[in-house]
């Protein structure tokens, strides 16, 4: 994604986080309501005036992200030497 003409790698983004074991339902319900509530003339109009990206997942596509949002962190936070050193059992 391209921002002020640079490539952006990482980009802002919010999600709505649950605890681990919540119940299928629970989870089908809070996609359904978030789904339409991102699909509202609404929601539109307040992305269009903060020019913000509607960036909107759940499910699969949600996983995949994030999955893929671990791999540039770690790579970056890594290049940086912001990781900590990992140490093997067999060098103690």
């Amino acid at each position: 994604m391209l921002e002020g003409g640079v490539d952006c790698k990482i980009g802002m983004w919010r999600g709505l986080i649950a605890p681990a074991g919540i119940p299928p339902e629970a989870i089908a319900f809070w996609e359904r309501t978030l789904a339409a509530a991102t699909a509202t003339p609404e929601w539109q109009a307040e992305l269009a005036k903060k020019y913000w990206a509607n960036t909107y997942m759940a499910g699969a596509p949600e996983r995949a992200f994030l999955d893929e949002e671990r791999v540039q962190m770690t790579s970056a936070l890594g290049e940086l030497g912001l990781l900590p050193a990992r140490t093997s059992i067999a060098a103690k």
